[in-house]
């Protein structure tokens, strides 16, 4: 893993759900950002920013996609919530550090976040999209979820 350059959003990562792709691509965002401020080695305050959005963001992203595979009647939600909740308290414990005053955040942190992010959405989201446009062919309805985001 280069220290200069972070991975980002590629079209590899599509999920072909645009909410969620677009959500997707702010996460990159924010982990590229972080990146940044970590090998700059930025100011505390910089520091606990950037990490407070991402933890906010992927928060509340997390919900959505949770409500999103709820209505949609996927089978691994239990599983899918928990790494989730891997990747908050993750965050949270280097959010936390920096507060009490750890000089900076880790690049064992950005390992962590480049790893968990490219294998969750490349492996974790697809399963929860496959499932959906499966879903989608069926006659139930469940593939009206995102038809109002659809030209």
């Amino acid at each position: 893993m280069s220290v200069n350059s972070p991975i980002g959003w590629s079209e590899d990562f599509a999920l072909n759900l645009p909410e969620i792709d677009a959500q997707h691509q702010v996460l990159f965002d924010l982990f590229g950002q972080l990146w940044n401020a970590i090998v700059a080695r930025a100011e505390r305050a910089e520091m606990l920013r950037l990490i407070g959005d991402l933890e906010d963001y992927a928060a509340q992203h997390f919900k959505e996609e949770e409500r999103f595979m709820e209505a949609t009647g996927f089978p691994k939600l239990a599983s899918h919530k928990m790494a989730h909740e891997t990747f908050v308290r993750r965050v949270t414990a280097e959010r936390s550090a920096i507060d009490k005053g750890s000089p900076s955040l880790s690049l064992d942190l950005l390992r962590f976040l480049q790893n968990w992010l490219v294998e969750h959405i490349m492996v974790s989201d697809r399963e929860y999209a496959r499932h959906y446009e499966s879903a989608k062919q069926s006659p139930s309805g469940l593939g009206n979820f995102f038809n109002r985001l659809l030209p």
